[in-house]
């Protein structure tokens, strides 16, 4: 059987691992469901995943005092500029993955590398976004023109057994918690999944059934 390309764009302090059962990891738990499913980790030319830094960023109160929210977020801007870059190559565009292959499977803060990504210009066919924290300073980033750069977005979060999501908001320049992703296409909840369960936990895996399928019926259509 022949499997599926996936990008996965890990979360805050997921990388550098030397943990072989890290769920992005081409040997993890979540690597084999995912070929059961008819899915494998995307590798680049030379056989090399997309990374990033994965640190915690947009926090700093302080650079929002004196208006510096570009360099609260410089981390997560360079890891989009690279992700773009991963995906299409400025050096040999010829060899990138077609806008319609281009399929991501996010987690925590790694969504918000893929929406600045998008607002440069990344055209992704289907974005897959585990518990990625919803931020005002990402979204007024998300233009109309950014966001018509997602064919589809589906975006999965939990309940108060997320607590990482909550900290995730921290300091985006809004008051209060939002769980649900205003800007994506389908908000799926599920209870009592944390903040990374299904991506850790062989038992609550299948939860993710119905999005793989959908984005493989969605995967090379123009």
């Amino acid at each position: 059987m022949t499997l599926t390309p996936l990008i996965a764009v890990p979360g805050t302090w997921e990388w550098p691992t030397a943990n072989a059962d890290v769920w992005y990891a081409p040997t993890s738990p979540f690597a084999g469901y995912l070929a059961t499913q008819g899915w494998t980790w995307a590798r680049g030319q030379d056989e090399r995943p997309y990374v990033w830094s994965t640190r915690a960023t947009g926090y700093q109160f302080w650079d929002r005092l004196l208006s510096r929210e570009a360099q609260m977020l410089a981390d997560w801007e360079a890891a989009a500029t690279n992700l773009f870059a991963w995906v299409v190559p400025p050096n040999a565009p010829e060899c990138r993955i077609p806008p319609e292959q281009t399929t991501l499977l996010t987690h925590s803060h790694g969504i918000q590398v893929a929406l600045l990504a998008a607002a440069q210009g990344l055209k992704i066919q289907t974005l897959i976004d585990v518990c990625g924290p919803v931020r005002r300073d990402i979204d007024r980033r998300l233009t109309a023109a950014a966001r018509a750069n997602i064919g589809y977005w589906w975006h999965i979060h939990a309940d108060r057994s997320d607590w990482w999501q909550v900290l995730g908001s921290v300091n985006d320049g809004a008051l209060g918690l939002q769980r649900q992703q205003p800007r994506a296409d389908l908000n799926q909840r599920i209870p009592r999944a944390g903040h990374s369960r299904i991506l850790r936990d062989e038992a609550w895996m299948p939860l993710l059934d119905s999005v793989l399928d959908y984005a493989q019926q969605r995967y090379n259509v123009t």
